[in-house]
């Protein structure tokens, strides 16, 4: 299937590269106190969405 047989699968692919690209993006704030080899937007973004799968029904 390409995306000419389905012009909702453009801004999906769109949005799963736009993500895939956050492996490559450090955080900030690390970056910025000086945090030797600091963990990427997409490493921090998935621990925070596990978090909150696992314990989020105990808050």
């Amino acid at each position: 299937m390409s995306t000419d047989d389905d012009p909702d699968l453009d801004p999906a692919l769109d949005a799963l590269c736009d993500a895939y690209a956050l492996k490559d993006e450090r955080r900030t704030g690390w970056q910025l106190r000086g945090v030797e080899d600091p963990e990427s937007v997409a490493a921090h973004t998935w621990g925070v969405a596990y978090l909150v799968v696992a314990l989020g029904d105990r808050f």
